[in-house]
């Protein structure tokens, strides 16, 4: 219980990992404002399906969130890889529309209610959303993963770069070919 006073709180923040978790946890928001907005507009005002707004809803948010979350969360720039980024992104935004799917469509049984619908929709997400931090870290885009699929594309902006420099060596500075960057801008 000592790390939940506030002086260990604020400690957390500051320190690359939680700001890290509190860049997460906006990208979360900056989608379930998305997600929620799509859902409720669809379904509210158009007299779109449930089922099929959220499905619409989880679609349009999913493509802000996976930018944000490379490049705002953990500092990667670049190409994305079809296998090593995008399918384990989308596949976790498939898994909580899948989830949240079923949940609308369980509520919309029992109630026509925009809250409870909405809600349904926030609680598949949630239960992913930890899951989801963790395998994006520690897996995917985490300041320690680095694999040769980051070499080849290494690879290719250093000879694109030599093809283009401007200096005569043809050089490229490393930070340019890191794959991560550590800053929190």
């Amino acid at each position: 219980m000592d790390s939940l006073r506030p002086g260990a709180l604020m400690e957390l923040a500051r320190s690359h990992a939680g700001q890290k978790l509190i860049r997460y946890g906006l990208v979360s928001a900056v989608g379930v404002v998305i997600t929620q907005l799509t859902l409720t507009v669809l379904y509210k005002f158009f007299g779109v399906d449930a089922a099929v707004s959220n499905i619409a809803a989880v679609s349009v948010s999913s493509v802000p969130c996976y930018l944000l979350s490379k490049r705002w969360v953990w500092g990667r720039d670049g190409r994305s890889h079809l296998l090593k980024e995008v399918a384990p992104f989308w596949g976790f935004a498939f898994a909580g529309l899948v989830l949240s799917t079923v949940f609308v469509h369980w509520v919309k049984q029992h109630s026509d209610s925009l809250v409870w619908i909405n809600g349904s929709s926030l609680a598949g997400f949630g239960v992913l959303w930890v899951i989801r931090f963790l395998v994006l870290d520690r897996l995917i885009w985490g300041a320690h993963h680095h694999t040769p699929v980051d070499e080849e594309i290494e690879d290719e902006l250093a000879a694109e770069s030599r093809l283009g420099g401007d200096d005569e060596s043809g050089a490229v500075a490393p930070s340019a070919m890191s794959p991560n960057r550590t800053s929190i801008t």
